[in-house]
């Protein structure tokens, strides 16, 4: 096969042109939070030039819908507690502490695929943060991290 690794090179169609074009409105099966945070996404997307194709918007609709999910969940386990307990009186980790943390878990997901965490922005080529973006500490500190592992 030649050449490192353990797979097939994977060829990328440079050539293939991508639609630009974000479509005006939030897809109808979001709920009333799910397009919000579409439009919040949209505006923020639209300040980057070239970032997603046509086909990316899926996936800024799944990321709201995933937000709306989170703060749904969030007031219930306000309104709940994050303990319930059974009929027999045993407590237990209320059903919507789960289901907010696996909303968490594709909001995490789906906003480093949309490059829209500080480290997925610093991996694509010719889109640098802003100038006023700072690290956080925990970035700050993983960032020195790897690169400590890597002198090693």
């Amino acid at each position: 096969m030649g050449g490192k690794g353990s797979g097939p090179r994977k060829r990328i169609n440079r050539t293939l042109p991508l639609s630009q074009v974000r479509p005006d409105v939030p897809p109808k099966w979001l709920d009333r939070k799910g397009k919000s945070e579409w439009k919040r996404i949209a505006d923020i997307i639209d300040r980057v030039p070239d970032l997603l194709a046509e086909p990316d918007w899926d996936a800024v609709a799944l990321l709201a819908d995933a937000w709306s999910d989170f703060h749904a969940q969030e007031a219930i386990i306000r309104k709940e507690g994050t303990i319930a307990m059974s009929q027999a009186g045993v407590p237990y980790q209320h059903p919507s502490v789960g289901m907010k943390n696996k909303a968490f878990e594709r909001i995490t997901k789906l906003a480093r695929e949309l490059a829209m965490t500080p480290q997925a922005r610093r991996l694509l080529n010719g889109v640098k943060p802003a100038k006023d973006e700072r690290l956080n500490p925990l970035d700050e500190y993983l960032s020195r991290r790897g690169k400590e592992q890597n002198a090693n």
